[in-house]
């Protein structure tokens, strides 16, 4: 926009014009919010995105563990499989 030199002038109630300026200042505040939860809200929805992730490789793992608990103890850095490949129970270290 560019200032054609002209101007409107009229009489306005100053508790009107008071009262839209304060609304201009409201309305840039609650913009500067929304545009921030925007981003907020993208950040949080790539992290729930993780978390799901995360959640079913845990479901996965939980159901291995249920479906085979009798065929697995964790005891400190050991893994012990009975009845795995030729049945021996020899434990495994993991590290």
């Amino acid at each position: 926009m560019s200032c054609r030199r002209t101007f409107t002038t009229a009489e306005v109630d100053e508790e009107f014009l008071d009262e839209l300026c304060e609304l201009r200042d409201a309305l840039s505040e609650i913009k500067e919010n929304a545009e921030r939860y925007v981003v907020e809200s993208e950040s949080a929805s790539k992290s729930l995105l993780s978390l799901s992730k995360s959640l079913d490789v845990l479901r996965a793992l939980t159901i291995y563990r249920t479906a085979d608990s009798s065929d697995v103890s964790l005891t400190g850095k050991e893994l012990t499989l009975s009845g795995f490949i030729d049945g021996d129970d020899d434990p495994l270290e993991l590290g």
